[in-house]
């Protein structure tokens, strides 16, 4: 039937026509959301993927961080310190691992985004970490660690009457898009000082401020660190190691996946006590305590420099006893005579780690 025969007949054509509508109809029909998310499991068995790459223990590439302690613990140190590291492609500081056993980490640049101090406190700081390097190491330390010393840097500014990234992060953009050596890791020193608009008691800000931190790690394939503070009081050292100890809304918690937490010594103020607290990608490690020495640089250890275990000590003692070796009194008169010689049994201040190059620079 002809369109001129339908249009007289009041009947609908039919014929090739209606078949390529309905071709075009299939054509765009809605895709199944499911469908096309749904991957083959067998697939997934068979491929091999990449391993994780970890910017840090538990800070994963493309992932937002928390770093976290009570005022006046060691942050920024602790922080730049890992940047110090990452710059040159080894844990110089022994944070993460011991001389004999380091923990492997990947060099790369770093972006430490400074808020809080100026330029000469970190300036500061940066030399007195930087005091024992080689000049190899401290060349790496040059190219690979930019400071920006924002005034008034925020994350989040209130648009429209909703909140949205800031001006200030859109530059960011700019600048992380035309750089030929794409940053490992960025740093935000500290979240109190780079709130714009938002709240940190409110869920919806400190939500907004870590989708919008999410998006330069996922658009600029790196990991972004946070800085920011417990609340006060929190108790002692082991409980300044608890998720439930960040200031403000707990979304500032719930939202990253990765935190590690820094805590004040109870007894000696030169340790600093640290564990990564949250870790979504892998495996927590034990408790570490970094000894702080008189130029304020951190140094990690496995061991408390104060406690010792005294369950293995006394068993190793009884049985010394039981096969003839000196016992644990002829230890402890040792013991004391080394002390009238003037060696004390408490700890010292820490000293570099064995790693460290001593040649230095005039």
């Amino acid at each position: 039937m002809t369109r001129k025969a339908s249009r007289r007949t009041g009947k609908k054509a039919t014929g090739r026509r209606s078949k390529t509508n309905t071709s075009d109809n299939q054509a765009f029909a809605p895709i199944n959301r499911i469908a096309a998310a749904t991957a083959s499991t067998s697939a997934m068995l068979r491929k091999r993927y990449k391993p994780l790459d970890f910017v840090l223990p538990g800070l994963l590439l493309r992932t937002v961080s928390l770093l976290l302690g009570p005022g006046g613990v060691g942050k920024s140190n602790f922080a730049l310190q890992n940047a110090i590291s990452i710059a040159i492609g080894r844990d110089i500081f022994n944070l993460w691992g011991e001389p004999d056993n380091s923990y492997r980490i990947k060099k790369g640049k770093v972006i430490y985004i400074s808020a809080e101090d100026g330029e000469d406190v970190l300036a500061e700081r940066l030399q007195n970490a930087c005091k024992h390097l080689s000049p190899w190491f401290r060349k790496n330390v040059e190219a690979n660690i930019e400071f920006i010393f924002p005034d008034s840097f925020s994350i989040v500014m209130r648009q429209d009457g909703r909140l949205a990234e800031s001006d200030w992060i859109r530059d960011l953009h700019i600048v992380l898009a035309a750089a030929d050596q794409k940053p490992r890791l960025i740093i935000v020193d500290t979240l109190n000082r780079s709130l714009g608009d938002a709240n940190e008691n409110s869920a919806t800000g400190m939500a907004k401020i870590k989708e919008t931190l999410k998006r330069i790690a996922e658009t600029h394939n790196c990991g972004v660190q946070i800085v920011h503070h417990t609340v006060k009081n929190a108790g002692d050292a082991e409980a300044g190691l608890k998720l439930d100890v960040a200031r403000g809304s707990s979304a500032a918690v719930c939202s990253v996946r990765s935190m590690i937490n820094l805590a004040p010594d109870d007894i000696n103020p030169n340790v600093v006590w640290y564990a990564l607290t949250k870790s979504n990608y892998s495996p927590k490690p034990p408790t570490r305590f970094a000894i702080r020495n008189e130029d304020g640089v951190l140094f990690g250890s496995a061991q408390h420099p104060d406690r010792v275990s005294s369950a293995k000590p006394a068993q190793k003692a009884q049985q010394s006893d039981q096969s003839g070796a000196p016992s644990a009194g002829k230890k402890a008169g040792k013991a004391a005579k080394a002390g009238k010689r003037g060696k004390s049994a408490a700890p010292a201040l820490p000293r570099e780690p064995k790693v460290l190059p001593r040649a230095r620079l005039n």
